[in-house]
């Protein structure tokens, strides 16, 4: 009857230990730059491209096409996943944008008014988002935005992003009709 035990436990060790080893790491953790909490419901869109000589490659940010798109967003914890992000990835890795209205686009190559960006990797998966400062330009952002995401995000079948961003453009509007009559 003893020797059952030790067989028990062992199987129990054997079924557990493969779902501790292999637990799923986010693809990323959103946080507030300033307090270091989780942002939930922060957007993340991952945007892959493939090059392709044409003219809709031209039109579509230099001779790279949109190939595939991701959107999901943080969980309570800022947690975020997107299959395949940290693949091998032969030709370019995807660029990823994290957003939630109130904060400043994370890009995950530059920083907005601020060059490129090296502080994100498989080893330290920590997006911190900064909350608008004061005097931002809305204008300079929305441009950011574009120039980041090349305008894809708007090809997405979820439109997360976009409902998100959508947030934003009365403060743009206000912006740039207050720097025209200058």
């Amino acid at each position: 009857m003893n020797a059952k035990y030790p067989t028990v436990i062992l199987l129990l060790i054997l079924i557990m230990v493969p779902s501790v080893s292999f637990a799923k790491k986010p693809t990323g953790i959103v946080i507030d730059e300033e307090t270091g909490k989780p942002v939930e419901v922060a957007v993340a869109i991952c945007i892959w491209r493939r090059g392709e000589f044409s003219l809709n490659g031209f039109f579509e940010g230099g001779f790279e096409v949109v190939s595939k798109i991701i959107e999901t967003t943080a969980d309570k914890d800022g947690n975020f996943y997107i299959p395949g992000y940290w693949g091998i990835n032969i030709i370019s890795q995807p660029n990823l944008n994290v957003y939630k209205f109130g904060y400043v686009l994370w890009d995950s190559n530059s920083i907005f008014m601020d060059g490129e960006r090296s502080d994100f990797n498989k080893d330290n998966r920590i997006v911190k988002l900064q909350k608008w400062p004061k005097d931002f330009s809305f204008i300079r952002h929305f441009s950011f935005i574009y120039s980041a995401t090349k305008g894809a995000f708007s090809k997405s079948k979820e439109q997360l992003f976009e409902k998100e961003f959508q947030k934003e453009r009365p403060f743009f509007q206000m912006k740039w009709q207050q720097e025209i009559n200058l």
